[in-house]
């Protein structure tokens, strides 16, 4: 009957590979829950911006910010309210949200860039993300302000 064995730097690596996985899962850094309503609203946005575009040949252009103003933004979850040029686009988050959403057009009408601002730590710093016709949703201010 034959044996075979596992070298012991090739078993320790697999193991310290583990160690290693587990220890990272393990200290993540907790998403903020306002800040990770804005990533997938302003994706969203920006989807029912392109699909509006192929059925009605224009962008919807939101000049005010929903739910509210870029002044009153805070910590604070808010309701989204009904009638807002959001519904144009069929659009509207799943529940509560804690930032404001708007939308400018860009070369006269042709483009769209949907913004959205947030303060998920209570810092009074906003934070500002964007997303466009052809750019997904990212962050536009600095790493660390949420």
């Amino acid at each position: 009957m034959s044996h075979r064995f596992i070298p012991l730097h090739i078993l320790g690596l697999a193991v310290g590979s583990l160690l290693l996985t587990v220890a990272c899962s393990q200290t993540r850094v907790p998403q903020r829950p306002g800040r990770s309503e804005v990533l997938p609203n302003l994706n969203g946005i920006r989807a029912s911006q392109i699909a509006y575009h192929s059925v009605n040949g224009r962008y919807v252009k939101v000049e005010q910010p929903v739910p509210r103003g870029k002044e009153a933004v805070d910590i604070k979850q808010v309701i989204w309210p009904d009638g807002t040029p959001f519904d144009d686009l069929s659009w509207r988050p799943t529940g509560t949200v804690a930032g404001t959403y708007w939308i400018v057009l860009e070369n006269g009408g042709e483009g769209f860039v949907a913004h959205a601002l947030i303060d998920a730590d209570g810092d009074g710093v906003l934070a500002h993300y964007t997303a466009a016709r052809h750019e997904e949703a990212k962050p536009i201010t600095a790493d660390g302000v949420f």
